[in-house]
């Protein structure tokens, strides 16, 4: 992605690599890799099939002008999203969604708390979880939580890791981020007994 910073008197062509996010975006919907990709019924974001009203305007007008402001028209344009995470199309509004809804979540949670949220990954043994079904990954986490005393958390599950920085190429590996409210101890004991 090309970009244009002025410089006093000239502007300068710099050529900005994209960001973990974009390189994710463009992966999701060109390469075949991430088709192949399943684990426990989990698949990777933008595998499905879109819907024919995906990524289309849609406007919604009135002419009833004696009841509107000012005596005008009403007029909104709407680009249509079917907000499903396997949508071809769709599935970054998806995301949007997701991730507003966490941010309101711990936007509420924090006021007139002391501590901050940390992300913490909890990978069990790589050769143990791939024979794991989700209901008995579950069963892990929460084990592990109690022995690290976590009690207040939000838990996001991968299902994959990717071999590259361009997230090209997704491997199973299961394993949960958590947004962490409050101090963590026990990360020694912890390792020590789940390892």
């Amino acid at each position: 992605m090309d970009f244009l910073y002025p410089s006093h008197s000239q502007s300068i062509l710099v050529n900005k690599p994209p960001s973990s996010y974009q390189n994710y975006v463009q992966q999701a919907t060109q390469l075949p890799h991430w088709k192949q990709a399943e684990f426990n019924g989990f698949n990777l974001v933008g595998q499905g099939q879109s819907k024919p009203y995906c990524k289309k305007w849609i406007s919604y007008g009135c002419d009833n002008i004696k009841q509107h402001p000012r005596k005008q028209h009403y007029a909104e344009h709407t680009l249509k999203t079917c907000k499903v995470s396997n949508c071809p199309l769709c599935f970054e509004s998806w995301i949007g969604r997701q991730a507003n809804r966490i941010a309101k979540r711990v936007s509420k949670f924090l006021e007139k708390r002391r501590f901050n949220f940390r992300h913490v990954m909890l990978s069990p043994p790589q050769h143990k979880a791939l024979n794991l079904s989700e209901a008995s990954l579950n069963k892990w986490l929460r084990t592990v939580m109690k022995i690290a005393n976590i009690k207040t958390a939000i838990v996001v599950f991968h299902p994959f890791r990717f071999q590259d920085k361009k997230k090209s190429v997704p491997y199973d590996s299961p394993h949960f981020h958590l947004l962490v409210y409050g101090h963590l101890t026990n990360t020694i004991e912890v390792y020590n007994k789940t390892k």
